[in-house]
């Protein structure tokens, strides 16, 4: 520990964090029990081992987008993508994605490039804090936490796909390494996570709240708050790093002004906005008054999409402030023991949605993200097409995976749970710290997220943190102590990874491809036949409705747009193809299901 005091002070703060952290979770306050590295290991140079390892460790998490033929996309990829490369600020999220898509394509106009880039960035990191918590790991151990990422969490789906999602992850190990492990980390590298750190906060709005969430929490500790200093002020950088974007852009404020949507969202789906308009509407004139009762009782997503939502009637998504903030103003006002009971439950159910795979259906054409792909990228337009998401078959073929994915998961969070406890094989406390903290993290973020709603998106791009630590902690219990092996060959070593990364991606390729023949999607109604493929749009599904269900038959007409239920009260609108005697044919994709 000597070697550290030569750092203005530095080292002793983040070591006594370090301590006071570990101490929680591991139930000892001895510095003994401290593992740093050694000046050396810290201050040396990548070695070609190192970089290789780094390289293959991107290449396995991009097998997601590999296997589908094209970069994963979302519907926000589209509003990512546009408002990067006309330097347009969205109207409901920021910016600076966007414009970290535009920069990783500076080389040439590729959607490859930016989920490389991400992909390099997690596996930078990923190894960094491997060598922080465990010195001692060798090249094969750092190898087998790789592939656990890789094939077992959803963190590739995540890395290949156009979205922020992946920074999420990144907020949380960028921020462990500046509170609790600044004293393993060179000056180059301290740059390097600050930088990304701060990154992360910018690309994503609901980072921002997560990070303050999760520093005040820690600050609680006064022997924490040393270590606190610096993610403090990048987070107050990054404010104001936004603000002053916000006015380059000449708008009026960074804030995303579609907020009131997404936080009517919760009110919605607890029953908490009927309720208020319902008791209130004779004393309060809120534009939505008109509207309570069934139409408030639709769900978020039909309240959202629905052409003709309460949303639509009082001004649509740019308009609806002025009728929407009393509302949420007032059920806070009114109900605040519900609302607080209602953003624990839906925290406790965030916490546990985590299934891989969410919003990696196909796009019609006429979406928004398929629309820009094919006028801005008109030469990766046809991979984008002949993507396995695009033709709907992706889902069907990653559902063995998303279980194997659940059920790591959940080992892993019961494993951070019982680190909590004073158990005789408990791993060392660093392990057992990155543990704890993973789930604190987790936790935080659950909350966060379901002030607004709950998806399984959400939990999925953090849950993987808890399998990485819980990865980290088995090699610990396995193999104590150990120390570094004599490294390979820089030759041999490249030799193993140019074999082992086709002998790992294309195995567990065709396995996905066997194995989703006994988990194809069933239709949830005795009215649905066979999907069919028309190429080349997404996935169509034929419904055929009874005659019966129509009060007045005369207006059904080929072409004709109707909505019908699904067996699960979902509302999907199709285009009459046909009506029979009995019958009428509808033909829907399935973006267009109402979720």
């Amino acid at each position: 520990m000597g070697s550290l005091k030569g750092k203005g002070g530095r080292g002793n703060h983040v070591n006594r964090a370090w301590v006071s952290y570990h101490s929680l979770v591991a139930g000892t306050s001895r510095t003994s029990a401290i593992a740093l590295p050694s000046p050396e290991t810290k201050g040396a140079g990548p070695s070609l081992t190192t970089a290789l390892l780094l390289c293959a460790g991107a290449l396995l998490l991009l097998w997601g987008a590999f296997y589908n033929g094209f970069p994963l996309v979302y519907n926000d990829t589209g509003t990512y993508l546009s408002s990067g490369l006309d330097l347009a600020l969205p109207l409901d999220r920021p910016i600076f994605y966007g414009l970290f898509l535009r920069a990783t394509q500076v080389l040439g106009r590729s959607l490859w490039l930016p989920i490389a880039a991400q992909a390099l960035i997690v596996s930078w990191l990923v190894l960094l804090v491997i060598r922080t918590v465990r010195p001692a790991a060798t090249t094969l151990e750092r190898a087998a936490i790789l592939l656990l990422l890789a094939f077992g969490t959803a963190l590739p789906w995540f890395c290949g796909q156009l979205m922020a999602d992946v920074f999420a992850g990144l907020l949380a190990l960028s921020a462990y390494l500046l509170i609790f492990q600044r004293a393993s980390l060179s000056r180059r590298e301290t740059l390097l996570v600050g930088a990304l750190f701060t990154l992360s906060l910018l690309v994503h709005s609901a980072n921002v709240p997560v990070a303050a969430v999760l520093l005040g929490l820690l600050a609680l500790d006064r022997r924490l708050r040393a270590g606190l200093r610096l993610p403090a002020v990048l987070l107050l950088t990054a404010l104001v790093a936004a603000r002053m974007v916000s006015r380059a852009l000449e708008t009026d404020e960074y804030r995303p002004r579609y907020t009131h949507v997404w936080l009517m969202a919760r009110l919605i789906d607890s029953g908490l906005a009927d309720r208020l308009l319902q008791e209130r509407c004779a004393e309060k004139n809120y534009a939505l008054c008109p509207h309570k009762g069934p139409p408030m009782r639709t769900g978020y997503s039909a309240y959202f999409w629905s052409s003709d939502s309460p949303l639509e009637r009082i001004g649509g998504w740019e308009h609806s402030g002025a009728a929407t903030w009393p509302v949420l103003i007032d059920a806070g006002r009114y109900f605040p023991i519900a609302n607080f009971t209602s953003i624990a439950a839906n925290g406790v159910r965030q916490f546990f949605s985590y299934a891989t795979g969410d919003g990696l259906w196909g796009y019609e054409a006429v979406s928004f993200v398929s629309r820009v792909i094919h006028e801005r990228y008109p030469r990766g337009a046809p991979a984008f097409d002949a993507s396995r998401q695009q033709r709907g078959a992706l889902l069907g073929e990653i559902a063995p995976l998303s279980k194997l994915h659940a059920l790591l998961a959940g080992l892993a969070l019961a494993l951070a749970a019982l680190s909590l406890l004073p158990l005789p094989f408990a791993p060392p406390s660093q392990v057992k710290g990155l543990l704890g903290y993973a789930l604190v993290f987790c936790v935080v973020h659950a909350l966060v997220c379901a002030g607004v709603l709950v998806t399984d998106r959400f939990g999925a791009r953090v849950v993987w943190l808890v399998v990485f630590a819980a990865g980290l902690a088995g090699l610990e219990l396995l193999n104590p102590g150990a120390r570094e092996a004599p490294p390979l060959p820089a030759a041999r070593l490249l030799l193993i990874l140019a074999a082992a990364l086709p002998a790992g991606v294309l195995p567990a390729a065709l396995a996905l491809r066997l194995l989703s023949g006994t988990f194809t999607r069933t239709a949830p109604s005795p009215y649905f036949e066979k999907p069919v493929l028309a190429w080349p749009r997404p996935e169509l599904f034929v419904k055929k409705v009874p005659l019966s269900s129509f009060g007045d038959a005369r207006g059904l007409a080929l072409g004709v747009q109707i909505k019908t239920k699904l067996a699960s009260g979902r509302e999907l609108i199709g285009t009459v193809t046909a009506v029979g005697k009995e019958t009428v044919t509808t033909q829907a994709s399935w973006e267009s299901v109402r979720w």
